[in-house]
């Protein structure tokens, strides 16, 4: 079943919220509008049902979903790694209670949706011929990190670098006071020199180049529980010094 959202000026209809944007912008000169939420509609003109923006109930709710996401930071940071070229990278997460995800929405306070498809899902961890997949697309680092740094397990890192396998410090990130301590003791004791560096890309990008977060919901795959598919789907490049 097609779901579409459509114009407030002229009625037409897109696929997705950033196409809905660019309309705006290009053909009417008007953005304003896209700061509300995107209304997605089927055929027969029913609003699509999406998930509510709740903050967890109660502490201990809370301090679990950290140490999932404490998981989460760390499978995002080893993308970065120097073992496979840059790429476009997606990190599935199987069982995920539908209270979490509405504590992301929480986070990120209250994203617009930019699509709704009905489309089958052919993969593990479950096969359906239907289910509904809602994406959300973010466009700012400091926004991603919004939902990343609740948790203070691991540090969150968009980027590093790296001398062959091994992680070196970046001096570029480093405050003044620290970068000059790490300068010494660099003279002291030789540290090797970054070969490579790895960077998370997130930006509106250029033409049909994207560089998003994507945030992808998968709801009703399974039919006896409040559990949903999210995967997250995102840009790494690397390059070589």
């Amino acid at each position: 079943m097609p779901f579409a959202v459509f114009c407030r000026f002229c009625g037409k209809q897109f696929k997705t919220g950033v196409s809905l944007r660019k309309h705006y912008e290009l053909k009417h000169h008007e953005d304003r509008l896209f700061e509300t939420t995107n209304i997605f509609v089927d055929e027969f003109g029913n609003r699509c049902d999406e998930p509510k923006a709740t903050a967890l109930g109660n502490d201990a709710e809370l301090q679990e979903y950290l140490k999932w996401l404490s998981a989460l930071v760390e499978r995002i940071n080893m993308s970065l790694v120097p073992d496979h070229p840059g790429k476009w990278c997606h990190i599935d997460c199987f069982q995920v209670p539908e209270r979490y995800f509405r504590h992301i929405l929480h986070r990120l306070e209250s994203p617009r949706l930019d699509s709704v498809r009905d489309v089958s899902h052919r993969r593990q961890p479950i096969f359906k011929r239907t289910a509904r997949r809602l994406s959300y697309k973010i466009f700012e680092e400091q926004t991603f990190k919004r939902i990343l740094e609740e948790q203070d397990s691991l540090l969150f890192k968009s980027h590093a670098l790296f001398s062959n396998q091994d992680e070196v410090p970046d001096i570029s990130n480093m405050e003044a006071e620290e970068a000059l301590e790490f300068a010494k003791a660099r003279a002291k004791k030789p540290v090797p020199r970054p070969t490579s560096r790895s960077s998370m890309e997130i930006s509106t990008g250029e033409g049909r180049s994207t560089r998003e977060v994507e945030l992808i919901w998968w709801p009703s795959l399974y039919s006896r529980s409040l559990y949903g598919k999210l995967t997250l789907r995102f840009y790494v490049k690397k390059t070589s010094i």
